[in-house]
């Protein structure tokens, strides 16, 4: 783990002991994440595949903290994407524009010049890969109806400069997970989670980025 005194927790945590700590175990754990991806790419470098090969790595929801996972603010929706082509003229590139997961399988289709199913959802993310395009789509759109047994119905929409969302079901501010519920940051922020909950949340993401 990091250390916990050197972790400014993000603005929507409590600054305390138990999110820093948290915090600090988390950095830790992508540490190790970030060691056992070196290793693969270092077994394609080797191997003389690194050329050949696009890398590709994402995760299927926002970090497992208080007001993120499991939820539609940002913190919740935002994930890691990271891609490595082939050629150097897409490396070590920033993209800002607005994506979703469902771009990804199109993107990849694209790559490998296939037809595309009629069936198939979303846009393809090549010509911001190749710098061809600065964005492929103005909004995005992000649901949760169930997770576990846990009923909790809403939905969302994202452009670059709002964020609405419409809840469906009364309850406190947010629901957490099992595993966040436990956890030191979970304990740690109970008291602002139980805060009541609005039909409808809108923010200006510039001036509001983290939708408090």
């Amino acid at each position: 783990p990091s250390d916990p005194g050197m972790i400014s927790p993000y603005p929507y945590l409590k600054n305390c002991p138990e999110v820093r700590e948290d915090m600090a175990d988390m950095e830790g754990m992508i540490k190790s994440v970030d060691e056992a991806v070196g290793e693969i790419y270092q077994t394609l470098n080797d191997t003389g595949l690194i050329e050949n090969t696009m890398l590709l790595f994402t995760t299927d929801h926002g970090i497992a903290f208080p007001r993120a996972k499991s939820t539609l603010y940002d913190p919740g929706i935002r994930v890691a994407l990271i891609a490595r082509m082939p050629k150097k003229r897409y490396q070590n590139m920033k993209i800002s524009a607005l994506t979703s997961h469902i771009d990804v399988l199109p993107t990849l289709v694209e790559i490998v010049k296939a037809r595309p199913s009629f069936q198939m959802q979303g846009s393809s993310m090549l010509s911001l890969l190749t710098g061809e395009q600065a964005e492929i789509r103005k909004e995005i759109f992000a649901e949760k109806t169930w997770h576990g047994n846990e009923y909790d119905p809403m939905r969302c929409v994202r452009t670059k400069k709002f964020k609405y969302i419409r809840n469906f079901q009364e309850g406190f501010l947010y629901q957490s997970p099992r595993d966040i519920m436990i956890s030191l940051s979970g304990q740690a922020m109970e008291q602002q989670r139980r805060q009541p909950r609005p039909t409808i949340e809108l923010y200006k993401i510039d001036e509001d980025p983290w939708e408090m």
